[in-house]
């Protein structure tokens, strides 16, 4: 949170810039976007780490860039369908009562 959030959500300062709230939803679905791919990356470099130890002759059969590029296609595709959500305009005024979301 930086400070201009806290003296916004704290104080109850106005805001004065138009773009505060589509801004606030972006950096909102950024950081759950990484958040819900950075697991997912990690599983699939254990993933990897398993194949080149447990078949080792099979790896260049496997391991192929195109298939990389598909498994990051579809969790990256996946992360932004599940986050996808916070970027409706509808986000920042589910909760009116509540000062912590945009």
């Amino acid at each position: 949170m930086s400070l201009h959030d806290f003296f916004l959500i704290n104080l109850g300062l106005p805001q004065l810039s138009l773009y505060y709230i589509p801004l606030c939803r972006f950096r909102t679905f950024i950081i759950n976007f990484v958040q819900t791919i950075s697991p997912w990356l990690l599983v699939f470099i254990a993933f990897d780490r398993v194949i080149r130890a447990r078949l080792p002759h099979r790896t260049k059969q496997i391991c192929r860039k195109k298939n990389i590029v598909i498994v990051l296609l579809v969790t990256i595709s996946c992360a932004v369908a599940f986050n996808s959500h916070v970027l409706q305009p509808s986000f920042a005024t589910a909760f009116p009562f509540n000062r912590i979301i945009c």
